[in-house]
């Protein structure tokens, strides 16, 4: 029985030690769980506190990136509409072989006119006399040398196919010159046989031929030309002069050996010593 009560009592002393055991085990568990929750606790709140600076951070940094954005947006927005409107303000100049340089804003029109009407068909206008080259300060608008045209019109002259006209006045056409009743002055002194004579040379005709009038037989009316009166002293003697037609219709003149012809005809008819005389007579 002695050894029963000893091992109970052993037993017994076992148990209380295990049980301080384990009451020291959940203390030291209790206030590990104690240590380990205010660590939590203090890693929340760290975090917490974390995330709430983080949180500022991030809405600083977008208030401040959207209002760098803004600002910058405005910037730009403020650039770009100067320069839109330097660039129509600056615009470009025209300028032409004189006048005033024309200005025109980016976008404005400029007119650029000649003086046909608007309505002309294209039918009646031309570009193939007219060209167009670059140089190094704009557009140089030229005209052919050799330029072609249907018709042109200066005043009241006009050249087109049929020649050249004046209204009112003188022409060359494919028919012929025409002075229109004008002088046609200047004109050089002719040379071959159908080369036109002028004024002059006429005159020079003219008094080479007066030059013989005082030896030239002429009518007495230059109009009428029915009567010749020759003026020498004692009378004028025409010789050469060939034999003229013999009838009752003859108004040809006839010549001395004519007359003589007639004499001695008339002598061999009257026979005996009938003699002609030279001025035609018989004796």
């Amino acid at each position: 029985n002695g050894r029963i009560t000893d091992t109970n009592n052993q037993l017994n002393d076992a148990k209380k030690d295990l049980g301080n055991q384990i009451a020291d085990t959940n203390k030291n568990l209790n206030d590990a769980k104690k240590d380990l929750g205010n660590q939590i606790t203090d890693t929340n709140t760290k975090l917490n506190t974390t995330k709430d600076q983080l949180t500022t951070q991030i809405n600083d940094t977008k208030t401040e990136l959207n209002n760098t954005i803004g600002n910058t947006k405005t910037e730009l927005n403020s650039k770009i509409d100067n320069t839109k409107n330097e660039l129509e303000n600056k615009g470009l100049n025209f300028a032409g072989n004189s006048g005033s340089d024309v200005h025109r804003k980016l976008g404005d029109k400029l007119n650029i006119v000649g003086g046909a009407a608007a309505s002309t068909p294209a039918a009646k206008t031309s570009g193939e006399n007219v060209i167009t080259r670059t140089t190094q300060d704009g557009i140089q608008i030229e005209l052919l040398k050799d330029s072609k045209f249907d018709s042109v019109t200066t005043g009241n002259t006009t050249l087109n196919t049929n020649g050249l006209t004046i209204k009112e006045g003188a022409s060359i056409t494919k028919e012929g010159i025409n002075a229109g009743g004008k002088q046609i002055t200047n004109v050089a002194d002719g040379i071959n046989a159908k080369d036109a004579v002028n004024k002059s040379q006429l005159d020079n005709l003219a008094a080479k031929q007066n030059a013989t009038d005082d030896a030239a037989v002429k009518y007495d009316d230059a109009k009428t030309k029915d009567k010749v009166t020759l003026k020498g002293k004692d009378g004028t003697v025409l010789d050469n002069v060939k034999a003229g037609h013999i009838s009752s219709t003859s108004k040809e003149a006839v010549n001395g050996s004519q007359i003589h012809n007639i004499s001695n005809s008339i002598k061999n008819s009257i026979g005996g010593n009938t003699v002609v005389n030279p001025d035609g007579s018989l004796t």
